[in-house]
């Protein structure tokens, strides 16, 4: 048997180890922060098109509906030119949704830079939809007045 000897002197090796696992944690760090990123966001318009869906449930009007999905965008600096905000069915009339009928907002937003690490077009935009029922309908036409009974 050959017996092998090591040098006790371990200083120099440390260092190469390091060098060699530094890259690998910093690429996994970075993924973990363009992760992170991406669901920040995506939780930003999800809960952006919910309060659209509530709005447009409770009060069935179009303008109203933008007006809020643009304004709990705008609490977060979004970049409004880069979003598109749909509603199914696009009806401009309130009084073409009735109660009880489903109403969609849909909402797509292009990310400003596209998480590098990636390149499936699930990570150069958001898309997300929301759905609700119409609970309320006006009372009469060109008022603000809603009717949210069951009959």
């Amino acid at each position: 048997m050959r017996n092998f000897c090591f040098s006790k002197n371990n200083q120099g090796s440390v260092l190469v180890e390091f060098v060699l696992i530094l890259p690998i944690l910093l690429m996994l760090l970075l993924g973990i922060f363009g992760v992170g990123y991406y669901m920040n966001l995506k939780q930003i318009i999800i809960f952006a098109a919910s309060s659209g869906a509530h709005t447009a449930s409770v009060t069935n009007n179009n303008d109203a509906i933008f007006r809020v999905i643009n304004e709990q965008l705008g609490k977060f600096n979004f970049d409004l030119s880069k979003t598109k905000i749909t509603l199914d069915p696009p009806d401009a009339s309130i009084f073409t949704r009735q109660r009880g009928t489903n109403i969609t907002v849909n909402i797509t937003y292009v990310l400003p830079k596209p998480i590098e690490f990636y390149e499936s077009s699930s990570f150069t935009e958001i898309k997300t939809s929301v759905s609700a029922v119409i609970a309320c309908v006006p009372k009469k036409e060109n008022t603000p007045e809603y009717s949210c009974d069951s009959k």
